[in-house]
């Protein structure tokens, strides 16, 4: 076994073997907005541009419930959604409510904007397509089961995950279904795209690559134990970890691993997705750690202890690493070394993940709050 850092968190490094391909996270600050679960189609969890600490409050709301997904943060908008069935359009400036729809059925799921669209679907099992600039609901389509995985949006498509046990593909103007991919259990985890292919993992523990214009599923790997975690992707190559404490890389081309590590410390599992920065693949652990690996080898690099669980997923911004935890605090590590630079006590359990764009960070918390920092 190898001893990460002097925290002395254990990984077992699972060898196996496949091609490593060259991977960049490079992508333009120009008007970069945060319009999605994890920023962008790879769901890598990077922000273009450079948020660095120490932060301060620009201003703190009642979200109106309790929030578990992501802000979507464009211009000088925010888009949230709430365990009470409200989906919120406020000012980024100042946290001004624009437009509030209440429905019936929790949003857990983090809203996806594209091109004046705001696009969620509730615990209800429905999805919604509504008006940025108002909030009029444009159309609405009933599926099996609640809806927990974050809408992505490439092209004229709208993908999303549903307990079902399907993958969405819908056309994003109209909400007529394109095709829908069943697979052996819920969709609980956000896909991600990379070029002409869409990657999901499941609850019945396979990965899987699909083409987007079909639907149809060209390879799959099954990493085992329940996924929840959407995979991040760069290059070529995707990570992920399972409930099990099973953490992966692996090949697009054929979904086999380039490498697994097995984390054994008390509690672990993963549910939040990998963060992607160049040569380090960051994972979340309920074990409470947050920790670096190789995207080469899945070597060790570094370790933090949060000192409770991590649902949330972390991000970056100019080399620096937000990560919420459920004991209510976001941390911010240098993310070369994993050491903390700057702590930041937002209130309740922090299930959402950060949003970044536009130099502020938006999150919500399970006491019903939204936070807006920055300098």
């Amino acid at each position: 076994m190898a001893v990460v850092n002097k925290h002395c968190t254990y990984l077992t490094i699972l060898p196996v073997f496949c091609l490593l391909l060259s991977t960049s996270n490079a992508r333009s600050q120009a008007n970069f907005d945060w319009t999605m679960y994890r920023g962008d189609l790879q769901c890598d969890g990077a922000a273009p541009c450079e948020l660095r600490p120490p932060l301060r409050t620009i201003w703190r709301v009642e979200a109106g419930g309790a929030v578990s997904g992501t802000a979507a943060v464009l211009s000088d908008r925010v888009c949230t959604a709430t365990m009470r069935g409200a989906l919120r359009m406020l000012r980024l400036s100042d946290g001004h409510p624009i437009w509030q729809y209440k429905g019936v059925d929790a949003f857990s799921a983090s809203p996806a904007v594209k091109d004046g669209r705001v696009y969620i679907g509730d615990e209800g099992g429905v999805f919604y397509s509504f008006r940025a600039g108002d909030g009029k609901r444009l159309w609405k389509l009933q599926t099996g089961d609640k809806i927990v995985s974050s809408a992505t949006v490439v092209g004229g498509a709208v993908l999303f995950g549903s307990y079902d046990s399907r993958l969405y593909c819908l056309n994003r103007i109209t909400g007529k279904r394109i095709w829908a991919f069943k697979t052996g259990a819920q969709v609980h985890a956000t896909p991600c795209v990379v070029g002409n292919h869409v990657i999901i993992s499941g609850c019945d523990g396979w990965v899987r690559v699909i083409a987007l214009a079909t639907g149809k599923q060209s390879v799959k790997y099954r990493l085992g134990s329940n996924i929840p975690a959407a995979p991040a992707a760069a290059g070529n190559n995707v990570y992920l970890g399972n409930m099990e404490g099973i953490y992966a890389g692996l090949c697009l081309d054929t979904a086999q691993p380039i490498w697994k590590v097995q984390e054994h410390e008390q509690g672990a599992a993963c549910y939040a997705a990998a963060l992607v920065a160049g040569n380090l693949v960051v994972f979340a652990s309920r074990s409470g750690r947050i920790f670096a690996v190789n995207t080469r080898n899945g070597a060790p690099k570094w370790t933090f202890l949060t000192g409770a669980e991590v649902n949330a997923a972390p991000v970056i911004s100019g080399g620096v690493i937000y990560a919420p935890c459920d004991g209510g605090t976001i941390f911010a590590l240098n993310g070369s070394t994993g050491k903390k630079i700057w702590e930041y006590r937002a209130g309740g359990k922090l299930e959402a993940s950060c949003a970044i764009a536009h130099d502020r960070l938006v999150i919500g918390s399970s006491d019903g709050t939204l936070t807006c920092l920055g300098h």
